[in-house]
């Protein structure tokens, strides 16, 4: 072992020494779906059943997906809201899914046993629906109208999104 190296170059340390070795990281910025776009198709796992589930298996019915991962604080927040908007909704009318593309089924199990989840989960590694829907922070929900455009996309925001539930419900004379 050497116990007296010689001393290194000045801008030795600057990550500009490297660039001729190594490519610095582009990250793409995605931007979360728009308003009036039609959703993307999903085909993930129920966890409540254990079938697979498409977006097409909820036509007719308002959709608000939530997709989240576990060691997220704000999604553990938003569990008992979303129960909420669950409970307070004929399911005939609204349907909440919880989308998390990230976790393994049984950590999502765990989760959802944990929290006390009472919405439906779909889970799956398909990584292409989180860009699909331009979603690269958690948690994001994402509100479809009864054909499967978006009526809302962003962070939770419960008064905008019931008010948007309520319009559709007199829209379509519920």
């Amino acid at each position: 072992m050497n116990t007296d190296p010689p001393a290194p170059a000045e801008n030795s340390w600057y990550y500009s020494t490297y660039l001729a070795d190594y490519e610095p990281e582009t990250r793409s910025s995605l931007s979360i779906i728009e308003i009036g776009e039609k959703a993307p198709e999903i085909d993930l796992i129920d966890l409540r059943t254990g079938s697979r589930k498409t977006l097409s298996d909820y036509r007719g019915r308002m959709v608000l997906l939530e997709f989240w991962i576990t060691n997220c604080g704000y999604c553990i927040e938003a569990v008992p809201i979303l129960n909420e908007l669950a409970a307070l909704n004929n399911a005939d009318e609204l349907v909440v899914l919880g989308i998390n593309t990230i976790d393994s089924e049984n950590t999502v199990r765990s989760f959802m046993l944990r929290n006390k989840v009472t919405f439906d989960m779909l889970c799956g590694a398909d990584a292409n629906i989180n860009e699909g829907y331009g979603i690269d922070a958690f948690p994001q929900v994402v509100l479809l109208d009864a054909a499967g455009v978006v009526s809302y996309s962003g962070r939770l925001d419960v008064q905008r999104i019931m008010a948007i539930i309520n319009k559709g419900k007199v829209d379509d004379g519920l």
